[in-house]
């Protein structure tokens, strides 16, 4: 007789005290890391991996490594993102086709043409690639094909669009940029579908990445100042006003290269870079915020600070930024599951047993997040962006056993579990 198996689990955070230990050295900077299709992508200038050759990515499960031994001209790949159920990456790359976003093919990039220029920032909403130019421009590609520009070049003196994503309905671009015209911004910006417009008096400095945190906007770069006040390298905004994070990086802990990378995991957002105090916490290089203190991540390891961080299989993953000898790091994960779900925020999934087709029913709160299937050993199967109220999903192409779905928005998640006969 076959159990059907209804439970619902929401992740909650617990305590670890797990060691960080090296998965692999890269002979030069890791600058993003990915999980995508039951791997873990890494991303940046690196030619070689523990001495195999790989260009500009590799791609690990785990256990094993696959390397990328197509050579594509340029010196790298800046971002990566998931648009549906295919992996693009920004880039400084270029082929027969000139310079744009590359989409990953199963075994090498395909670059698309339409903007003829390095980029780093990129965020997929819906069907659409939003793609920010290392020189001011911001590019719309659709998953139906074609390509636009989007609005006016950005201004200033380097014009980087660093990173992108969506907060309060609107596309959010930060960078290195100033202004749009005669509309100044201070390196963040709105787009409106008609203009650009600026989110309060913006930040200082230079914004490198951006995450949605509890229904609020996180910030980190190279800035020193948050509405006007002291402020280093990480700051939020509630769609009103600007402020520190719990105090942000203290400036007697501050290193030179700023905030590098957010993570939103497991309910808490998880922030890289250059420092060793944030807060309160003494904390070298990768600290945990909560919604309302700091914790160290009790990285010891290195000489080098970290440049990327991405969970995959239990696990945070860091790639640190070295021009001879960058090291990819892994830490169990300080999160745990609990039986006990709010009865507002529950998952659900019918039928169940699965033999087809799978129904996952999510709470209006989580609409338009994701949703990710795993096997009952952590290893991520598959994934959805911009998941409806009831997300229908075929299973016909998983084998018989005991699966898990998780469905995560503004770095809220939940879960439940579903059997396929």
């Amino acid at each position: 007789m076959k159990t059907k198996l209804l439970a619902l689990l929401t992740v909650i955070t617990v305590s670890a005290s797990a060691q960080w230990t090296t998965v692999a050295h890269f002979n030069q900077v890791i600058d993003d890391l990915k999980s995508y299709s039951g791997n873990l992508f890494i991303g940046g200038g690196f030619t070689k991996v523990d001495g195999n050759t790989s260009y500009w990515s590799a791609n690990y499960d785990g256990g094993n490594w696959f390397y990328q031994t197509n050579l594509i001209a340029g010196s790298g790949i800046s971002q990566f993102e998931v648009l549906g159920s295919d992996l693009w990456c920004t880039s400084a790359m270029s082929n027969f086709s000139g310079s744009g976003p590359a989409m990953w093919d199963g075994s090498s990039w395909s670059i698309y043409g339409g903007l003829n220029e390095s980029q780093s920032g990129l965020y997929a909403d819906g069907t659409d690639l939003y793609v920010g130019s290392d020189f001011g421009k911001l590019m719309k590609y659709s998953s139906a094909g074609g390509s636009v520009q989007v609005g006016p070049k950005l201004a200033g003196f380097n014009k980087e669009i660093l990173a992108i994503t969506k907060f309060n309905g609107q596309i959010v671009v930060a960078g290195s940029f100033d202004s749009t015209g005669a509309t100044v911004l201070n390196h963040i910006a709105t787009w409106n579908g008609s203009s650009f417009q600026p989110l309060g008096a913006g930040l200082n400095g230079k914004i490198r990445t951006l995450a949605v945190y509890n229904n609020e906007l996180y910030a980190g770069g190279d800035f020193t100042s948050v509405g006007g006040a002291s402020g280093y390298y990480i700051a939020k905004w509630n769609g009103t006003t600007w402020s520190t994070v719990g105090g942000s990086v203290s400036s007697v802990g501050a290193g030179g290269n700023g905030i590098r990378d957010l993570l939103v995991y497991g309910g808490s957002l998880y922030a890289a870079g250059d420092f060793s105090m944030i807060g309160a916490a003494h904390a070298k290089y990768i600290a945990r915020w909560d919604g309302s203190s700091w914790t160290d991540m009790g990285f010891n390891t290195g000489t080098s600070f970290i440049n990327a961080i991405e969970a995959y299989n239990g696990y945070i993953y860091a790639g640190t930024f070295d021009f001879t000898d960058a090291v990819l790091y892994k830490k169990a994960a300080p999160t745990g599951i609990s039986d006990q779900a709010p009865a507002a925020i529950h998952m659900t999934a019918y039928p169940n047993p699965a033999a087809g087709t799978m129904h996952f029913s999510v709470p209006p709160s989580f609409t338009g997040g994701d949703i990710t299937i795993y096997d009952m050993s952590g290893r991520e199967i598959s994934a959805w962006q911009g998941i409806s109220s009831i997300t229908q999903v075929n299973t016909s192409n998983l084998g018989s056993g005991l699966y898990s779905a998780v469905a995560t928005k503004d770095g809220l998640s939940i879960k439940t579990r579903f059997v396929v006969e």
